[in-house]
């Protein structure tokens, strides 16, 4: 699996042939290099070293060049200068390789430069997973022996623009195929480049609930399902057994609920895949902000040291940078039964932090400076615990903020956590290593996430996340279910339909076109239907004199799927003639009796 946040090295060292007995140190040449990694098929990494050593001084001149790379894995090795191939020798040990190059011609005086390639293959540069292409670049931990050195990635245009890169190029350009993408020495120092082509990542997911109603009567019981957020949609395979509804919640959480009876207990089973993106898909709306501006028992914005820290870092980028900065991460605190700190607890405490701390500073702060900000917990799927860690303990899970953007008119999600442990940039743009279970903003505790949901001494793990690819049937499918009608005579007559959800994920914006008989009368929009559930909508049909604008018949239309209900409308006809006609026969029996007895 590529470590895409491992420390790779380049070193190099110049073999000199010395014509007066003295030391030689780096500024005896000037050494400038030019590293292309380009992106292959199939999945592995074609690397170039464009090398220029300039001598420094007249009496000293270079023999042979090393470049020693680690975790770095060179096959194919060639070394050329002036379109010919020169001796190169490649030697491992461990996870170090040294590749030496000798000169065949000497190149002397001051001001002389030599120009030479170096090249080979790599595929542990590269990666598939699941839907991306995931690269890493080595980072530079001697730039002080470089006069100049950069870096171009090539990525095939194929593969689409990069998902995630960091850090962010200097330069990016299209040409002949390839996107390329340029990175300046000073980038290079701290880390590496890593970088992920795709549109879109794809994990399949097998989750447990352990259910138990422990009353003496029934009780309804109402767990999480990992639901469509901004950037990820949900595909499942299965939910067994199937609640008895699935509804969303302010923060728009699918909670599905389980009618139990007395003392039972019930295993329920979820499966699917959730694809994530890199660019957002269902925007979500804000109705109440102060829903999301509110202090809440871990997010203590009216505490007065969180609002004196908002005052000075009133911007989500400020406060990002703020909770990085102050919090150290704590592996040590990666326990079963944790404390949570909360904000407040873990400014007292700021090297205890792991990632509930993390995200409940982010957030307060965020309410206090009056951006609505909210906890996201799920799955971050990692390659290096040490740089990526999952901190929440039950099913080793992970918790980070999100916070709204006005401008953009979005939830916008970051990761302080990750930004800590792994020196890379999370604010700007999260990776499609994030799945989100739940969402945090009404209360900062609940719904709870997959994974909690544990009986026993003994819990088992419940929580399996893999990449995978997108499931092949993902077409949307309905079922239509009208109920019957009840007629009250010359009252408004109401006909009740079911839309039914039988596709693996939600539908929106679903149009349901109502028909009468053959004319299309309206069409009803549904926001949302969550995966196996329903919404339900009312039909006020027209009635008319003595029930003459009654349809015959009604037909509902959703997608590709259609039905028809017959509405007996002559059977109402002749119940409401014969309802009006009762008091005029009365009426008129009436005035023949009186008219009888006059006589």
């Amino acid at each position: 699996m590529l470590n895409l946040f491992i420390s790779t090295s380049v070193f190099l060292s110049i073999l000199v042939l010395l014509f007066v007995p003295e030391q030689i140190y780096a500024k005896d040449f000037f050494v400038s290099t030019e590293a292309i990694y380009t992106i292959g098929d199939p999945d592995s990494t074609n690397v170039l070293y464009k090398i220029a050593i300039t001598n420094a001084k007249t009496e000293l001149h270079a023999e042979s060049f090393e470049l020693r790379l680690v975790d770095v894995y060179p096959n194919n090795v060639v070394a050329q200068e002036n379109g010919k191939n020169i001796p190169v020798k490649l030697v491992r040990e461990d996870d170090t390789s040294l590749i030496s190059v000798s000169f065949t011609e000497s190149i002397v005086g001051e001001g002389k430069t030599r120009d030479f390639e170096i090249s080979f293959t790599d595929p542990t540069l590269t990666k598939r997973e699941g839907s991306l292409m995931e690269v890493s670049v080595p980072r530079l931990d001697n730039p002080e022996d470089f006069e100049s050195y950069t870096v171009k990635l090539a990525s095939p245009e194929v593969l689409g623009n990069a998902a995630f890169i960091n850090p962010a190029p200097n330069t990016q350009v299209l040409r002949n195929g390839y996107y390329y993408y340029y990175f300046t020495q000073a980038q290079l120092v701290d880390s590496g480049v890593t970088a992920a082509f795709g549109n879109f990542q794809v994990y399949d997911f097998h989750l447990k609930y352990h259910l138990e109603n422990p009353l003496q009567q029934s009780s309804s019981v109402t767990i999480a399902l990992p639901p469509d957020t901004t950037y990820q949609t949900v595909y499942y395979k299965q939910i067994e057994p199937r609640p008895t509804e699935i509804v969303l919640d302010e923060d728009l959480n699918w909670l599905a609920r389980y009618s139990l009876t007395a003392r039972q207990k019930i295993d329920v089973l979820a499966e699917g895949s959730v694809q994530v993106f890199a660019d957002p898909q269902h925007p979500e709306s804000l109705d109440n902000w102060q829903t999301y501006l509110s202090p809440l028992e871990y997010w203590q914005a009216d505490n007065p040291g969180i609002m004196d820290i908002a005052r000075r870092h009133s911007t989500p980028e400020s406060i990002y940078k703020y909770v990085v900065q102050t919090l150290s991460y704590s592996k040590q605190n990666v326990l079963p039964n944790a404390k949570r700190l909360g904000a407040v607890g873990a400014l007292v405490s700021p090297n205890s932090a792991i990632c509930m701390e993390f995200t409940d500073l982010f957030i307060a702060i965020a309410r206090a400076a009056g951006i609505p900000a909210r906890e996201v917990n799920g799955y971050a799927y990692s390659d290096n615990p040490d740089l990526e860690p999952l901190s929440l303990v039950s099913d080793v899970l992970h918790s980070w903020p999100e916070y709204w953007d006005e401008t953009r008119k979005m939830w916008v999600q970051v990761d302080p956590t990750w930004g800590d442990t792994s020196g890379t940039d999370y604010f700007n743009k999260l990776d499609m290593r994030h799945v989100t279970f739940v969402k945090h903003g009404v209360s900062s505790k609940e719904p709870y996430p997959p994974g909690s949901y544990k009986l026993g001494a003994f819990p088992q793990k419940d929580v399996y996340v893999e990449p995978s690819s997108l499931p092949l049937d993902r077409d949307e499918s309905y079922k239509i279910v009208f109920s019957p009608v009840s007629y009250l005579p010359f009252h408004s007559i109401e006909q009740k339909v079911e839309i039914f959800n039988t596709s693996s994920s939600a539908v929106y914006d679903v149009s349901v076109n109502v028909n009468y008989e053959d004319k299309h009368v309206y069409t009803h929009k549904l926001h949302i239907i969550p995966p196996f559930s329903s919404s339900e909508i009312t039909l006020k049909l027209p009635i008319g004199f003595l029930g003459n604008s009654i349809p015959a018949s009604v037909t509902v239309g959703v997608g590709e799927r259609s039905e028809t209900v017959d509405l007996n409308k002559q059977n109402y006809v002749i119940t409401m003639v014969v309802i009006a006609l009762v008091p005029i026969v009365a009426a008129s029996l009436a005035v023949a009796l009186v008219l009888k007895r006059r006589k």
